[in-house]
């Protein structure tokens, strides 16, 4: 077998390995997005869940943060099990309710 064919061979699989590997990660259910209180709040709710999970932002994050790949994936295993989730926005980013971000001690 000479070298070109070769290589195509071996490109051809690891296309297909790469193309295989990258399944996009998306919502199993419908997500829910709405505004509370002036506010973004994202969810998915079955019908009857075993409980709900509330899901929170880092500093300086957003709601929008429940939909990205690494949230959904979490998010649709909590979905598989029964369990309903709610993502929202910080309320309070300034003065004494806010947690302080600066040092990073219990």
């Amino acid at each position: 077998m000479d070298m070109n064919a070769l290589g195509s061979r071996i490109f051809a699989v690891m296309a297909l390995l790469a193309l295989c590997a990258c399944d996009p990660v998306t919502p199993e259910v419908n997500v829910d997005s709405r505004t509370f209180e002036g506010f973004t709040v994202h969810s998915a709710i079955p019908e009857n869940p075993v409980g709900l999970v509330y899901v929170f932002h880092g500093s300086q994050g957003g709601a929008d943060f429940a939909l990205k790949i690494e949230t959904l994936d979490q998010t649709n295993e909590l979905l598989a099990r029964g369990y309903g989730w709610v993502a929202t926005e910080s309320t309070e980013r300034t003065g004494d309710k806010r947690w302080f971000v600066f040092d990073s001690s219990l």
